[in-house]
């Protein structure tokens, strides 16, 4: 899972943000430009810097998808190629700048900032709201695509051939009119709603990077709250506006690429570290099985019935009477090492087991590499596939000591049993006939 992202640079900034915006609200401040010339190459940069972003993300976010991903990275990717757009529009549509199909104009360059800003936040607000998970339908993606084209080309056909359908957004000698204020605050509602939703997800999830989208929606309703307060093109707050606005989108960013592009490098690095603590643990699982596998004298194998192969575990190498790895395990091997008086009874138990497919319970002997005798028990499972026997499983304990005491035992109660009787005729000889008789 994505580990929590600190944000010490993206929140001193927002910090910095908010402080310079109440410094400029509270206390009254000249003009940042002289005149519209002034300020026109510091718009047309910052726009266009903010066009290149929204293409980023919508890059990033487009080409990094897959079914297995969520669709909301694809949401936001959709929207801001519309809002790339938009802004493009309202670059090329602003005061100054040379006709663009029509000419350029404050109506036209606000309608045009108004559709781009409203787009991107309702989708960053549907995208606060939709469980972070994939689409129920993989090409979901083309149609959210679709609809943000089809959206942006009838705000294209609005903006530039029927302006004079929508109210007046700015009048020269009296600024912003009601009706732009109220959009403008329509679009800080609903990213103070995105903000509200966003804020318990960001200690709740780790499914996406909520602290920075979190300060992109925060950057922006910043920004928005700016562009209620300028009364000319040229003044403190349209500038920071702009500000505010390319820092939110660097934010945005930054959000959609770790989401796409950093989060499925940070979860193969934490798979990494858990396949290694996984492989750790099951090497001290491994150990402790071949640890007791020693003290109780208990090999293990396997047979690759197929492909003709056999693995011994070390104690059975010690059990067979090699060095661990001396020699290549086989069924063979195996089966040379059987005892004269046991390998026919042995060969048919096996041959029975492949067949059969039951489990495979026996007690033989053995000739070691030395020439010892062991007894063993093995004890073995045969694995199929298709009706036809793929592998054979199995352990193999040493018996000999066992198989001497009881031994030693049987020759001693046959001893006894002799000494018995040997002392029941010595008695019964030494007895008069006729107190036998009687």
């Amino acid at each position: 899972m994505l580990k929590r992202i600190r944000l010490p640079v993206p929140g001193l900034l927002f910090t910095l943000a908010a402080v310079l915006f109440i410094v400029a609200v509270l206390v009254p401040l000249p003009n940042a430009f002289e005149s519209l010339e002034d300020f026109l190459p510091l718009h047309t940069f910052a726009e266009t810097f903010a066009v290149v972003v929204a293409c980023l993300i919508f890059s990033v976010g487009w080409h990094a998808y897959s079914r297995e991903r969520a669709g909301n990275v694809i949401i936001i990717a959709c929207a801001f190629l519309g809002v790339a757009l938009l802004d493009f529009a309202h670059t090329l549509s602003y005061k100054g700048m040379p006709d663009f199909v029509t000419p350029a104009g404050v109506q036209k360059g606000i309608f045009f900032w108004l559709a781009g800003r409203l787009q991107g936040t309702i989708a960053l607000l549907v995208v606060s709201l939709r469980p972070w998970q994939p689409f129920d339908q993989p090409g979901s993606r083309y149609g959210l695509l679709a609809g943000s084209l089809t959206i942006t080309a009838l705000c294209y056909w609005l903006g530039l051939y029927h302006l004079d359908w929508l109210p007046p957004t700015f009048e020269e000698g009296r600024g912003l009119t009601a009706y732009k204020i109220y959009a403008e605050y329509l679009i800080v509602g609903l990213l103070g709603i995105t903000a509200a939703a966003l804020l318990p997800r960001i200690r709740e999830t780790r499914e996406f990077d909520a602290p920075m989208l979190m300060m992109a929606v925060c950057m922006t309703m910043l920004s928005e709250l700016c562009f209620t307060l300028y009364a000319h093109v040229s003044d403190i707050f349209n500038v920071l506006g702009h500000v505010y606005k390319v820092l939110a989108y660097g934010m945005l960013y930054q959000a959609v690429f770790v989401q796409s592009v950093r989060q499925p490098y940070v979860r193969l690095g934490e798979y990494a570290t858990e396949i290694k603590r996984t492989h750790a643990a099951l090497e001290q699982q491994s150990e402790r099985l071949r640890a007791a596998q020693t003290i109780a004298h208990l090999g293990s194998w396997e047979w690759d019935i197929a492909g003709g192969q056999e693995i011994w575990s070390d104690e059975l190498y010690q059990t067979y009477g090699y060095a661990v790895g001396a020699i290549e395990p086989s069924h063979d091997l195996v089966l040379s090492l059987l005892h004269p008086e046991d390998s026919t009874r042995i060969r048919q138990a096996l041959e029975s087991a492949l067949i059969t497919g039951q489990l495979y319970e026996e007690t033989y002997r053995i000739l070691r590499a030395d020439g010892a005798v062991r007894h063993l028990y093995a004890l073995g499972e045969v694995r199929r596939s298709g009706g036809r026997p793929q592998k054979m499983f199995g352990t193999i304990l040493d018996i000999t000591e066992r198989k001497l005491v009881e031994q030693a035992l049987s020759e001693s109660e046959q001893k006894l049993a002799l000494h018995i009787a040997e002392q029941q005729r010595e008695t019964a000889c030494a007895l008069p006939p006729a107190a036998i008789d009687q």
